[in-house]
Formats: C-alpha cells, sequence, structure tokens
C-alpha cells in the first residue's frame, strides 16, 4: 500500500501558458477509459454498468480537447481513430459522419478570451447549451474560445468513441479477468463500498488491488486530485484535472458501476495513441505541444 497525500491547496500543474506572446500552441487532452461491454473513451460517465463479455470493448469516454498559448487562425484540427469508431463529438464537424474514421474540425479562430467570457447562449453547438450537463462546467476556464465553421463557438472539442477487443487481441493495460493485466507496472487507486462509512480508497502497487479492506481509508476528494496530479505530471492545469474528477466522482461515489471494487489507474500513453491520433494544421509557424491524460477504469471481482 501506499500512503495517501492530502493536498491543502490544489497548486497549478503546468506553466503559464495563456500568454498569446508564446509562439507555441499547446493542446491539452483528457479522458477516462472504461472497460464493459464496451471500451469507451470520453468524459461523461455512461448510466449503464459493467458487464464482462468476451469479446469485450474499451469505451473513451469523451476526450475534452483544450487550447492554450498562441492564439491562431484559419486551422484544421483532426482525430483519426485506428481501431473501432466514432459514438459522440461535439461540435459535429459539418458533412461529416460518427462513422467516419477521421472527423475534421475548421477552426477558423481560437484566442484567449478570459475566464470571464461568457459564450453566447446562440453559438453554441446543438443540444450543449442546457445547464447541468458538464460542458458546462468545462466552459469557463483559461482555454482559448474556438470558433468553428456556422459560426458555432466553445472553448473545447469532444469526442466519443467504442473500441472492440478479444482475447486475441487483449487491450494492455486492461484485463477482463482482474480488471488490470498483471505487468502493469502503474499505480492503482482502488475504491471499495463500505458497509457503513462510505466509499473507501487505497494507493497501491498492481500487485496489492485484492489487499485486506482493512488497509483502505475514508474517501478523501483532496487525497484524489492529488494522486490524479501526481499522475499527470505537469501535462494538465489544475483546474482540468479538477474538471475530470467531478464529471466522474458522482459515479464513481455511488457505485453506478458493478464489481467489489473498482480500479482507477493512468492509462500509458502507447495505450491512447492505440486508440487515435491527434493533429493541428495552422497556417502560421507556431509549435505545437499536445499533452494526453487519460485514467481507466476497470472493475474488480472477488470472485470470477
Amino acid at each position: 500500500m501506499i500512503p495517501l497525500l492530502f493536498a491543502a491547496a490544489l497548486i497549478d500543474t503546468v506553466p503559464l501558458i495563456d500568454d498569446s506572446s508564446w509562439n507555441t500552441i499547446f493542446i491539452h487532452e483528457w479522458g477516462v477509459v472504461t472497460l464493459g461491454e464496451q471500451l469507451v473513451s470520453g468524459s461523461v460517465p455512461d448510466e449503464y454498468t459493467f458487464e464482462f463479455d468476451s469479446p469485450a470493448s474499451l469505451d473513451d469516454k469523451a476526450p475534452v480537447v483544450t487550447f492554450y498559448g498562441s492564439p491562431f487562425t484559419d486551422a484544421l484540427f483532426s482525430v483519426e481513430l485506428h481501431t473501432g469508431r466514432f459514438t459522440e463529438a461535439s461540435p459535429l464537424p459539418e458533412g461529416s459522419s460518427l462513422y467516419d474514421r477521421v472527423l475534421q474540425w475548421d477552426i477558423a479562430s481560437a484566442e484567449n478570451m478570459g475566464e470571464s467570457y461568457e459564450i453566447p447562449a446562440s453559438s453554441l453547438p446543438e443540444s450543449r447549451s442546457s445547464s447541468g450537463w458538464a460542458y458546462d462546467d468545462w466552459r469557463d476556464g483559461q482555454a482559448h474560445v474556438l470558433e468553428f465553421a456556422g459560426s458555432i463557438v466553445d472553448r473545447f472539442i469532444y469526442y466519443e468513441c467504442s473500441i472492440p477487443f478479444g482475447p486475441d487481441d487483449p487491450f494492455f493495460p486492461f484485463d477482463p479477468g482482474r480488471g488490470v493485466h498483471r505487468d502493469f507496472e502503474g499505480q492503482v487507486l482502488v475504491f471499495e463500498p463500505g458497509s457503513s462509512d462510505g466509499m473507501r480508497i487505497f494507493l497501491c502497487g498492481n500487485d496489492e488491488i485484492a489487499a485486506s479492506s482493512d488497509l483502505m481509508e475514508p474517501y478523501s476528494r483532496d487525497a484524489v486530485l492529488d494522486i490524479l496530479c501526481s499522475w499527470s505530471s505537469g501535462r494538465l492545469k489544475s483546474d482540468e484535472i479538477n474538471d475530470m474528477w467531478e464529471a466522474w466522482e458522482t459515479w464513481v461515489l455511488t457505485e453506478q458501476w458493478t464489481g467489489d471494487r473498482l480500479l482507477v489507474f493512468e492509462l500509458p500513453l502507447h495505450a491512447i495513441e492505440r486508440i487515435s491520433t491527434l493533429n493541428l494544421e495552422t497556417n502560421g509557424t507556431q509549435e505545437i505541444s499536445i499533452e494526453r491524460f487519460y485514467l481507466g477504469m476497470s472493475p474488480f471481482y472477488f470472485t470470477f
């Protein structure tokens, strides 16, 4: 078991990148990949529980893509899937279909309008302007305001995809038999419902995911954010870490998943790149920096 650290305050995890004097465009992407009937990549939990099937698939739940640094115009941003299919996109690019292997967004302009700038509701993507959705929380940060074709405006690009895999094509580090493959070398944050004291957690190595419940501590949001910041290693801003966990916290704590425990871990970059590739083409000379941070979430059963 690895001792939990409690952060008194969540400091920003990356240098200031909102100054337009930078000659670098910073692209940040965060998402959560869940194991069940499907492997889904994205940002917002679905209203279904995990079930094991063979073959299975992963859900890449709503990766959220934001832009910082140097402003730019007349750019083309693309997400290319290497397997599976898109299940959601916001905004959906004009003339595109979720059945396309590549989605391309024409970005007319991207610039820092300040945190207090509020995008007019009439300019937001269709069906993404109602309050109560996590999308609204992602619009109050420091990311560039993006203007797309058709005068659609937002602070982020959002997509989801589903990735099938089978016994002959395992998607490391997921393992339908134990949640996380035995060869995974990263840390695992384990969640287990308590009988009377609510959700409990402990941070451990992959070989300790079945350890005694006596090692667990009461859930602490600060502790989880501290762990995610440590895993992120400066790749995301602190408000992005907050947005990520806020989108999933209720789903985790109210046990909207099956299994005896829920395993949460950082998805290795090679696994993220197996799902998709990001690319930005501009008419300028700026350098482009891309940072991608995903969590994996998988159920663990003591008996199979």
